[in-house]
Parts: structure tokens; sequence; C-alpha cells
């Protein structure tokens, strides 16, 4: 899993419980409060390596009364 510390993203080991098509518990390896980056596998797999520098800004998205807040993550 890849934490996002200041502009750079490092790799972090986690355990995992249970899961569902949509989600994956963690049950051990993050602090609360951290920031992780999610994407499509392929991008991050692909693109992202530990020590990348990033930047991360402020995103908002979805439609109608449910807006769910973000942020977006550019890979330098």
């Amino acid at each position: 899993m890849f934490v996002v510390t200041g502009d750079t993203v490092g790799i972090r080991e986690v355990k995992t419980g249970i899961q569902d098509n949509d989600y994956i518990e963690i049950v051990s390896g993050l602090q609360e409060g951290e920031t992780i980056v999610t994407g499509p596998y392929s991008a991050i797999a692909r693109k992202l390596k530990g020590g990348s520098r990033i930047r991360v800004s402020d995103k908002k998205k979805g439609e109608g009364t449910e807006k769910k807040s973000g942020i977006s993550v550019e890979i330098d």
C-alpha cells in the first residue's frame, strides 16, 4: 500500500481482513489519519514507486446531494 508523506509516497506492508468486491478491511499496518493512495491497479502498479514525488490537491467528486471529498495525486 502507498502512504502519502509530505510530497512523496512510501510503501507500507499491511495485513488485510475480510473483503468483498468493493472493500478490503485493513487490520494492521496503518495509523489513523494517514492518507493512502487509491486508484486503478494498472495505474498505481505501473507508475508509482516508493519515494515517488507527488502533488496532492483537494478534489470534490460526486453528483447531487452526495458529494465525497478526496484528493488528486499527480506523479512528478
